[in-house]
C-alpha cells in the first residue's frame, strides 16, 4: 500500500511538472531502502521462576540481545517480587 502510494504522489509530482514548467529535484525516498536499517524486535513473554505463572509480555531485538532477559518483577500470583525470565 505505501509503495503504491508513493508511485502515485511520484506520478503526481511529475504531472504537477509538466504542467507548470517547473522541475522538481526531490524524489520520494524509497520505502525498502529504509526499511533495509531498521532491526526487527520479537514479543517476548515473560515467566515467574517460583510459580512458573507467564505474567508480562515485553519486546526485544533478538539481533543486539540474544541471550535470554531476566528482569525483577511483581508476581501476582506470589504476591512478592521475584525473577522473570524469558520463555520460548
Amino acid at each position: 500500500r505505501v509503495n503504491s502510494f508513493h508511485a502515485r504522489l511520484e506520478r503526481y509530482f511529475e504531472e504537477v511538472a509538466k504542467q507548470s514548467g517547473v522541475n522538481f529535484t526531490h524524489r520520494v525516498p524509497k520505502l525498502d531502502a529504509k526499511l533495509e536499517n531498521i532491526m526487527p524486535r520479537d514479543n517476548i513473554v515473560l515467566q515467574c521462576g517460583d510459580c512458573k505463572g507467564r505474567n508480562y509480555t515485553t519486546t526485544k531485538n533478538k539481533k543486539k540481545t540474544p541471550a535470554r532477559l531476566e528482569f525483577s518483577k511483581f508476581c501476582n500470583r506470589c504476591r512478592k517480587h521475584t525473577g522473570h525470565k524469558e520463555t520460548k
